[in-house]
């Protein structure tokens, strides 16, 4: 296990606690509605957020960060419980797989994002941070929308 993990991971974990907030505040039908246009159902934009994740994941172990079609597990949206079960389920592999890079790795490691955009994991790990609050503002829209309380948390990160 490497520095970063022992001793700054409680910053992702605080950031995943965001999700919890807001799927602590919501009802299974919450989960289809949306502000209208061309905005997601609030499901697909969860949905969206694990799959971020499980590419996040997959690039500390391979170098590549590809954003593609993952398919998704079966069962994962189709209920709170199951958003739930899925969202812990990636967070342990992103968890480990940040875990098995060492302190070299960290200081010498590059994940090629395309187009030239090399990163090492730390700033890769944080870019997936600022993906992870970027949902959780959006979220807050559909959480006022729908009359649900935003968590202290939200309200002191998101606004």
């Amino acid at each position: 296990m490497n520095g970063f993990s022992r001793t700054q991971w409680h910053l992702i974990d605080e950031t995943h606690t965001l999700r919890e907030d807001i799927l602590a505040a919501l009802t299974e039908g919450d989960l289809s509605v949306t502000p209208g246009g061309t905005n997601p159902p609030l499901r697909d934009l969860l949905v969206d957020l694990g799959r971020t994740e499980r590419v996040y994941a997959a690039s500390f172990r391979t170098g590549h960060f590809a954003i593609e079609a993952i398919p998704l597990d079966a069962g994962a949206a189709g209920s709170l419980d199951g958003l739930r079960t899925w969202f812990a389920g990636l967070d342990e592999d992103l968890k480990a797989a940040f875990a098995t890079l060492s302190d070299d790795d960290l200081a010498a490691f590059q994940i090629d994002r395309g187009e030239g955009f090399l990163a090492p994991p730390v700033q890769q790990i944080f870019i997936y941070r600022e993906a992870m609050l970027i949902v959780a503002a959006k979220a807050s829209v559909y959480l006022r929308l729908i009359g649900r309380p935003l968590s202290d948390q939200m309200r002191a990160w998101i606004g």
